[in-house]
């Protein structure tokens, strides 16, 4: 499948159905494109192992085409798209079995950045734990690596803003979409990050899908295969 054939509206589309990421790439895999996927039989998709009706009916519905102010969103705050097996998405969570069939991104993401660690904890942070964060985050700057987190308020907060104050690396994954301002407190260290080059916000889910408790597992998953190690 080339990337470059496949319109960014068909991929907008295929996010904005909310695939579980086994049976997103099993589609991908079995049909090569997401419009091949959408033209697809409802009958002939439920044959395939784990696509339920409802999944098989959701494909075929062309109320999940983006909306303008979707794309327009995308174009005004420089979001990537990175495609699964594209140059662009990372190699290391590339290789999990459900790793997302594409990511959006703001911000940068370099090759370097294959060379990360996890810091994730509490939202309820003590003294000790946010001291404990903000050397450790320091530390693995200051040897190269970039430090990954999950955006939440507590410790994850902390491990982002000590990378960035020490002009490190992070990467921030989001259990929504880019365009929910989640937690609304972290909204200018978000922007820090993206403005001053220091890395980049990322999430598997649309424009617009909110902070459900159910994404938050999902979204750990990436910030493991995102990292080498994690703390």
């Amino acid at each position: 499948m080339s990337e470059a054939s496949v319109p960014i509206e068909d991929w907008l589309r295929f996010a904005n159905l909310q695939l579980p990421a086994r049976a997103a790439n099993l589609l991908l895999e079995t049909y090569g494109t997401p419009s091949a996927v959408f033209a697809a039989p409802p009958g002939e998709l439920q044959a395939l192992p784990g696509i339920a009706p409802s999944l098989a009916a959701r494909a075929g519905d062309p109320s999940y085409a983006p909306k303008s102010a979707q794309i327009a969103y995308l174009e005004r705050n420089a979001v990537s798209v990175l495609i699964r097996g594209s140059v662009g998405y990372p190699e290391t969570l590339a290789a999990l079995p459900d790793a997302p069939p594409l990511l959006f991104a703001r911000g940068t993401l370099l090759e370097s950045d294959k060379f990360a660690v996890a810091l994730v904890g509490t939202r309820r942070a003590t003294a000790y734990g946010s001291a404990v964060t903000t050397r450790l985050a320091r530390d693995l700057v200051e040897a190269g690596m970039t430090v990954v987190s999950g955006g939440a308020l507590g410790i994850d907060s902390i491990a982002h803003r000590a990378a960035a104050e020490a002009n490190g690396r992070t990467l921030v994954v989001l259990g929504c979409g880019l365009d929910v301002r989640y937690p609304a407190e972290n909204q200018p260290l978000f922007q820090q990050i993206v403005e001053r080059g220091l890395g980049a916000i990322v999430t598997e889910f649309p424009l617009g899908a909110q902070p459900d408790h159910w994404r938050f597992p999902l979204r750990n998953r990436i910030i493991s295969g995102l990292s080498m190690g994690r703390s």
